[in-house]
């Protein structure tokens, strides 16, 4: 298990609320961006964008900071709606007079460029794409960057958001579930509850100020799951197992194949998707509610989840 070695001074998220009433997905829960994001901008913006800027933004205003050095981002699938709109216009002209408008704005590394263009954050900028291991490439990333500018601070994070048109695509090809979720009923859909959402975070080197600390993370591609629950066996009784663990939040799926790859892990873990939802990058969210609100006299805390055959690890302890 690589141990990163990043501490978070802050996260901010912006995610769903817990459905009240049966639904087939979850939208994120915005707030107002008064004062985070000019409103001349803000309606130029796509969903994506302005969630990731609003989740930026507060993200340095939880830590006292203007700005950061760099931006790293991770999302699996960009700005889909803006996508959308490019493929649609290239069909109904047929390829003939297109604005490159449309263009510039779907593509995956728009978010963090119009975050350092809010922020004035000249530096390294890069955005990841890695399916369900986004986050967890950009968070890497982050590490290899602090490695050689150990005096500077990284705004991280990543999200994804949901279009009408990928939902009935992941519905088809059984990622996302066609059947309603039914909030307090015994009964769960046989696949995931669709959502979208984004979660960012200040991260350094520097241990002063710190809420929590990322000590380990570990990613595999492994489509069986028996292998993945071995895998996921061997990397936890790496690091001491169990028996030192004061929280454990499993990204469990409501099929037999999530049953059978976190079987240990659920004994004694809690499920973080079966209200919230999921998305390519919902780990980035997890993390941020987690260190928000990091329980007292808590110090380690173990994330597993996936997406697809993509699987992660995270080790979190205390400051």
């Amino acid at each position: 298990m690589l141990n990163p070695g990043l501490y978070i001074h802050s996260a901010s998220t912006i995610v769903p609320a817990a459905p009240t009433e049966p639904v087939f997905c979850l939208s994120a829960q915005e707030p107002s961006y008064e004062g985070l994001i000019p409103p001349m901008q803000l309606r130029r913006m796509s969903k994506l964008v302005r969630m990731s800027l609003g989740a930026a933004r507060d993200c340095l205003s939880r830590a006292g900071a203007a700005t950061a050095d760099a931006i790293i981002m991770g999302t699996a699938f960009g700005c889909l709606a803006d996508t959308e709109v490019f493929l649609k216009k290239m069909l109904e002209q047929e390829e003939q007079m297109l604005t490159p408008t449309a263009f510039i704005q779907s593509t995956h590394n728009t978010p963090a460029g119009q975050i350092a263009l809010a922020i004035g954050c000249q530096g390294y900028n890069n955005t990841l794409s890695q399916q369900g291991q986004s986050f967890e490439s950009a968070l890497l990333a982050t590490s290899l960057y602090l490695s050689e500018h150990p005096d500077h601070q990284v705004l991280c994070g990543a999200g994804d958001e949901l279009t009408p048109t990928s939902l009935a695509l992941l519905q088809r090809i059984g990622m996302y579930s066609t059947e309603p979720y039914h909030p307090g009923k015994h009964h769960v859909p046989p696949a995931a509850l669709a959502a979208e959402g984004v979660g960012f975070f200040l991260l350094s080197k520097n241990a002063e100020a710190a809420l929590a600390r990322i000590s380990g993370l570990e990613s595999f591609h492994e489509a069986q799951a028996d292998k993945a629950a071995a895998r996921f066996h061997k990397i936890l009784e790496a690091c001491g197992g169990l028996r030192n663990t004061d929280l454990l939040l499993v990204g469990t799926l409501p099929d037999e194949r999530s049953e059978r790859a976190y079987a240990d892990a659920l004994s004694f873990g809690n499920a973080f998707r079966m209200q919230s939802g999921t998305w390519p990058t919902d780990t980035a969210a997890c993390l941020a509610k987690l260190v928000n609100h990091w329980p007292e006299h808590k110090e380690r805390a173990w994330l597993l989840s996936h997406w697809g055959s993509d699987w992660n690890a995270w080790l979190i302890e205390g400051c």
